[in-house]
């Protein structure tokens, strides 16, 4: 399996980086520590970045032996990336901008399974759980920024979610702004969000209950620190209702019960 992006052929040819060896066998800076699995020595999964000539960022993912946690999954022995490529391409179909994937190949060599994943980085962007604690060391937008911030993520799960996709790993690290963090804040007019990570990406049946339970409580209990009217706001949108219903009020009481148990 291979996938190549049309727009980057002659930017990779020009350095030599077309083909799986070429990739695999790069010495390029590691951006966290690789990801290992207990007894297995040749199962490992890692991250490196590197700059191109024009000084753009890219992302260099190279995994063996690497498998979901899924048990079914890992009978079937579909590498994490492999599933992440998949996924990549289900985001995209249901009309979700996201990163711009370069390259993806997998293959079997000497009995193992390996494969690399290129994405172009988020230049000019900056993740949320990086602007949070900038927030509360300096304080928070305005109100109306706030909530201008939020939205085009409110949309962007909202449309996930209607097309029966679970993103399953809502975490402020995988959400990026194009925000500066100079203070006072200058919020740009045009408010620009890319979501990131789809390896966990789960396809559920439309009457599900689980975007809320999954999705929408990862993001309540992980950005705690967001003023509770905002999540209110948040959910008001997400339910499309003006008032907070009985079944509104059911869920944000299950969410904050939630949260308090996460942190204890």
């Amino acid at each position: 399996m291979k996938y190549l992006h049309t727009d980057w052929q002659q930017t990779l040819n020009s350095i030599e980086l077309v083909n799986f060896d070429a990739w695999w066998n790069l010495d390029a800076k590691p951006v966290e520590a690789p990801n290992t699995i207990a007894g297995k020595p040749n199962a490992w999964s890692h991250v490196c970045s590197l700059k191109t000539a024009e000084g753009k960022t890219l992302y260099l993912k190279r995994q063996q032996d690497f498998y979901p946690k899924n048990l079914l999954q890992r009978f079937c022995k579909q590498l994490t990336f492999t599933r992440e490529f998949k996924n990549y391409h289900l985001v995209k179909s249901a009309g979700v901008i996201v990163y711009d994937l370069i390259y993806f190949e997998s293959r079997i060599k000497n009995g193992h399974r390996q494969a690399i994943y290129v994405a172009e980085g988020l230049d000019g962007f900056i993740s949320l759980d990086k602007l949070i604690p900038i927030w509360n060391a300096n304080g928070w937008p305005p109100r109306m920024d706030r909530r201008r911030i939020l939205s085009p993520l409110l949309e962007t799960i909202k449309n996930l979610h209607r097309h029966g996709i679970l993103h399953n790993a809502l975490s402020p690290r995988h959400l990026f702004f194009n925000l500066f963090t100079d203070h006072p804040y200058d919020i740009p007019e045009k408010i620009d969000f890319r979501l990131i990570d789809f390896e966990r990406l789960k396809k559920l049946n439309q009457r599900s209950v689980k975007p809320i339970q999954r999705d929408l409580f990862t993001l309540h209990r992980r950005g705690l620190h967001w003023p509770n009217s905002d999540r209110v706001w948040f959910l008001k949108n997400y339910l499309e209702i003006s008032k907070l219903t009985a079944e509104a009020k059911t869920i944000i009481r299950e969410f904050q019960k939630r949260a308090k148990k996460k942190l204890r």
